[in-house]
Parts: structure tokens; C-alpha cells; sequence
């Protein structure tokens, strides 16, 4: 009989093998994409949204005309950093600051009330 098969034995008494934990559901971002447990995620306070880290430049263009580009030429940014020919900026536009995307969430925190961590 099927029911004397070592495996479905194994499978009535443990469950099934191998299962992969699945991540909880923790919410639905600016954007409408699912937020999963573990996933990196920004609050922008002031505007009570959340954003998917990896959603973030669009919806920086969209709701603060931020701009994202590569330096065309050495200078300095907002925090008097170098920037070099081909560094990755991002223009604000409403503050009129250029700022290192490697600065970015830093920047955010202190001037736009952002928070940035993990979904629980």
C-alpha cells in the first residue's frame, strides 16, 4: 500500500521536508508593492509614506523633483566632499544642494525628517 511508503511515512509523522521559510507580510509601500519582513525600507515622516530602499530615487523624483545623475566635472558637495568626474549626485532641487548619493540617507535624516530600517 501507498500509506507503507517510507517517504509518506517520514511526511505523517514531520510534515514535509525542506519547507523554506516564507517572509511575513509587513505592508504596502508608496509605490503598492509588497513589503516583506526584512526589507530595507525608508519613512519619509512628514509625508507619513513608506518606500521600498530600492524605490527610493523615484519617488524622490516624483514627489521632491530630487535629480540623479553623474558628475560632469570635480567639485564639491554639500557636506564638502569631493566629487569626481563620473560620481554618482543627486541634485535637490527645492534646497538647491548637491549631495554624493553614497551621502543620500544621511542627507534625508537631517534635512527631510526620513527614517531608514527593516521591516518587521
Amino acid at each position: 500500500m501507498l500509506n507503507d511508503h517510507p517517504e509518506i511515512i517520514q511526511t505523517m509523522k514531520t510534515g514535509y521536508p525542506n519547507l523554506v521559510a516564507q517572509p511575513e507580510y509587513a505592508g504596502i509601500d508608496f509605490f503598492g508593492n509588497e513589503i516583506l519582513s526584512n526589507d530595507s525600507i525608508a519613512e519619509d515622516r512628514e509625508q507619513q509614506e513608506t518606500i521600498l530602499s530600492e524605490h527610493l530615487d523615484g519617488y524622490l523624483q516624483g514627489q521632491y523633483g530630487f535629480v540623479f545623475a553623474n558628475s560632469q566635472h570635480a567639485s564639491k558637495d554639500f557636506y564638502n566632499d569631493e566629487i569626481e568626474v563620473n560620481d554618482s549626485v543627486v541634485f535637490d532641487s527645492i534646497k538647491g544642494r548637491v549631495v554624493l548619493k553614497e551621502n543620500l540617507e544621511h542627507y534625508l535624516e537631517l534635512h527631510y525628517n526620513f527614517k531608514f530600517t527593516i521591516a518587521d
